[in-house]
């Protein structure tokens, strides 16, 4: 569901509009790679009917870099908000952080479509959004009655530990990097 032009800008009321729709066709996952500083009560609202009828929110952390301020729809409590990590699982610098971060997953040097049938390497939470989205996705396909709250306990408890490679963010950026292979190992099949 497009919810922001061709340069990136939009409005809450298009982005409300465009979770009342992604609900009603039956979306399980809304991944929210965007973000404002003004909070929205219609957001709010269109959240909160969707995760009262089992739909997870994922939402981009932003990228300023610092603890403040923070972007909503990442500040809700009906989303669960994405710091950006490079390749080392070290806090891209660009990345927001702070207690209201879930997880943290890639973000630098991602590649992705560009205009013209291309691909390009991108940077920013945005991209770490879709990862823990695509993840809540992979679990609701197999567990098809779980609520948001089992589907991002699962994410939160196998994340891999990373404050080690971020001193002085512990806590800041989550319950650390996501982790699809740790959190699909409870539900491998053993073949005999």
């Amino acid at each position: 569901v497009r919810v922001l032009d061709s340069d990136g800008r939009g409005d809450m009321q298009s982005i409300a509009a465009g979770v009342r729709w992604a609900h009603a066709q039956g979306a399980r996952v809304i991944n929210l790679s965007l973000g404002g500083l003004r909070s929205s009560d219609a957001v709010q609202y269109a959240r909160e009917a969707a995760e009262d009828s089992g739909v997870v929110a994922v939402a981009s952390a932003g990228n300023w870099g610092a603890e403040e301020p923070v972007e909503y729809p990442a500040r809700s409590s009906h989303a669960m908000a994405v710091a950006a990590l490079d390749t080392a699982d070290v806090a891209a610098s660009f990345s927001s952080y702070g207690d209201f971060v879930a997880l943290s997953a890639p973000g630098v040097g991602i590649r992705s479509t560009f205009p013209g049938e291309r691909y390009a390497l991108w940077s920013g939470t945005s991209m770490s959004a879709p990862f823990v989205s695509g993840g809540a996705a992979l679990l609701l396909s197999i567990h098809r009655g779980w609520t948001p709250l089992e589907v991002r306990g699962r994410l939160e408890q196998t994340a891999r530990p990373i404050s080690d490679q971020n001193p002085g963010l512990t806590d800041k950026l989550g319950r650390g990097a996501l982790d699809l292979g740790a959190a699909l190992w409870p539900d491998r099949r053993t073949r005999s």
